[in-house]
């Protein structure tokens, strides 16, 4: 549907024909409308060249009309200094121009020669309103003043444009699109331009090609399937059917599971474009940041560091191209810190750990820990009581790798806090492990405890060495030691009473 807003846009229809003047005299011919510039037949009759004229509209930066633009072809004899160029609301007489200098454009003034060329251009600036119609006639001037009679007649009426359709019905970004029409008139950057349908408002188009019926453009980034929109000046006129932009489609991607910015992920399909330009591939919404490379028919990225498991999908422009599904592994990178004792936090670092835990664990050398706070990139959880070894994220059902934490023992308290060689000490802690192994505990000094009554994970009962002196009690586990804040007390063994004798 047409509206009219600020001004009105326009062009022409032409009466153009072949033509014969010479200078001094002779005739021309008009011709009926319809008739197309083209090649002329050599008239017949001494000193008669063919002839040829154009018209075209002018438009100000607004789109309202400000003249016509008349073109010929150069008269090539030596003698031809200049042209008087003839206009009038009516038909104008054949013949003599003698009379009719009152019609002259150009102020009366004559158009001079331009020393070389085909074609003769002038700019006819006289503000035509729309609906109306303007005849031109031209003569020829040779060097001793001399003027031609009238060449033909050319009309040229001033009237709005006309879109009537567009070739090819679909494309992607980057294809060109033909505007088929009439009256387009000459192109204005500032007030003429197509535009293409886009997800919140018209795209404009570049164009590659305006003539009076037929523009080509190319479909801009962002466009969206939706009527095209011409304008011409302050007039515009939208397409009666839809541009289909046609979104790009992925037939394949491999792998379909990896950790973030790890291995290259290849996808293949098609209408992804010769060159990125603004085009993204999204993993389960997230954009990726690394991109290997990029072709019409193959993409090739590497999982973004926030990605989830979902779906892959490529968009060009402001359309997105059927999803993939595709695994984001777990992954840790690193733990802060990466030591401690049992009912410490620590923080795991990585990728691919979901936004949420649900049925997600976290393990420490296979005994699961306590989670205060999860996310795709941290969680962060508390020591239980297990041994050293590798902390292990079990997202979706896939185990992340493994990154070691270093458990140290933890001695609390001892009892009793007084006793002697050959007596047992319970000692009390956490991180002692399930069984001692190669587990160790020390009395003051180095002394090693050579019986071991039992040992667990939170409580080791231990007989007090010979040798063994006042001072605090240290527990090793796996190199590990853990030293006690108070000392026990070694004393002598109590002496023996024999007997007991009455004096």
């Amino acid at each position: 549907m047409k509206r009219l807003t600020l001004a009105i846009g326009v062009i022409v229809s032409l009466l153009i024909a072949a033509a014969v003047f010479s200078c001094g005299g002779g005739g021309g011919s008009s011709i009926q409308p319809g008739i197309s510039p083209g090649p002329v037949q050599n008239p017949t009759g001494p000193g008669q060249k063919p002839f040829r004229m154009y018209a075209e509209l002018i438009k100000n930066s607004s789109g309202v009309p400000t003249g016509v633009r008349v073109s010929w072809t150069r008269v090539t004899a030596s003698t031809a200094v200049g042209y008087y160029l003839y206009r009038d609301d009516e038909t104008i007489p054949a013949g003599n121009p003698a009379g009719y200098e009152a019609l002259r454009v150009n102020g009366g003034e004559m158009i001079g020669q331009p020393g070389s060329g085909t074609m003769v251009t002038f700019d006819d600036s006289f503000d035509p309103e729309i609906d109306s119609k303007w005849y031109y006639r031209l003569t020829v001037v040779n060097d001793t003043g001399d003027e031609s009679d009238f060449s033909n007649e050319l009309s040229i009426t001033i009237s709005s444009f006309d879109f009537t359709g567009f070739s090819p019905s679909s494309g992607t970004v980057g294809d060109d699109v033909v505007l088929s029409g009439t009256n387009f008139g000459v192109h204005d950057d500032a007030e003429d331009a197509v535009y293409f349908t886009g997800e919140s408002g018209w795209i404009e188009a570049a164009i590659s090609d305006w003539e009076q019926e037929e523009i080509t453009v190319i479909v801009p980034v962002g466009a969206v399937t939706g009527p095209i929109r011409v304008e011409v000046g302050g007039l515009y006129e939208d397409s009666t059917s839809n541009y289909t932009v046609l979104a790009p489609v992925i037939s394949n991607v491999s792998p379909t599971s990896d950790y973030a910015e790890h291995n290259n992920i290849t996808i293949t399909g098609s209408r992804f474009e010769a060159t990125q330009g603004t085009s993204t591939v999204t993993f389960n919404g997230v954009q990726v940041s690394t991109y290997v490379s990029w072709s019409d028919t193959q993409v090739v990225v590497k999982v973004p560091n926030d990605a989830t498991t979902g779906d892959v999908k490529v968009k060009v422009g402001a359309n997105a191209s059927n999803g993939v599904s595709f695994t984001v592994l777990p992954h840790i990178d690193y733990l802060d810190p990466a030591s401690g004792v049992v009912g410490d936090t620590f923080v795991i670092h990585g990728t691919g750990f979901g936004a949420t835990q649900g049925a997600s664990t976290v393990t420490l050398s296979g005994v699961g820990l306590p989670v205060s706070n999860w996310g795709n990139r941290t969680i962060t959880v508390t020591v239980a009581e297990t041994v050293s070894g590798n902390v292990v994220v079990t997202a979706g059902g896939n185990a992340s790798n493994g990154v070691f934490f270093d458990l140290s023992p933890k001695v609390t308290s001892f009892t009793p806090s007084r006793s002697w060689v050959g007596q047992s000490v319970t000692i009390n802690g956490t991180g002692f492990g399930a069984s001692r192994g190669t587990s160790k505990v020390y009395f003051h000094n180095g002394v090693e405890v050579t019986t071991y009554t039992s040992w667990g994970a939170n409580q080791i009962i231990v007989v007090i060495p010979a040798g063994a002196v006042t001072g605090p009690i240290t527990v090793e586990v796996d190199g590990d030691t853990s030293v006690s804040s108070s000392s026990i007390l070694i004393v002598l063994a109590p002496p023996w009473l024999d007997d007991v004798i009455q004096y």
